[in-house]
């Protein structure tokens, strides 16, 4: 197989950038290091791409570095075309409208971290 370079993840309460800023504040808390044994300084930059929709960019994401992994971070999301465009229109969604949207089955698949299983919302 192909290896990858980046672990992407899927929130659905907030935009990615948020995500790791609350993140980083987490883990800046005494409770946060101990329980996790991470620290602000194991977290890289944060970097924010913003949405470009004449690139199909539609919808921002962040990307930090944590322990050497690169993980994206983005919202799920669901994508509604118009007759007459191309480009989508972006909103939040459910983890099963973002996977319905994917171009690759590979890409449909789910972690749940809460129930510790994979979802498949496309087979």
């Amino acid at each position: 197989g192909i290896e990858s370079h980046d672990i992407d993840v899927a929130i659905n309460a907030m935009t990615g950038i948020h995500f790791a800023q609350r993140m980083r504040e987490y883990c800046s808390t005494e409770k946060g290091s101990r329980i996790h044994a991470i620290k602000p300084d194991d977290i890289g930059n944060l970097h924010n791409v913003s949405k470009n929709p004449d690139k199909s960019k539609h919808l921002e994401t962040a990307m930090v570095r944590i322990f050497g992994l690169d993980l994206d971070l983005v919202n799920l999301r669901k994508e509604t075309y118009v007759e007459d465009s191309r480009n989508p229109t972006v909103e939040f969604g459910t983890a099963e409208e973002d996977a319905l949207r994917r171009d690759a089955t590979i890409n449909a698949f789910f972690y749940n971290i809460h129930t510790e299983q994979i979802e498949d919302f496309t087979g």
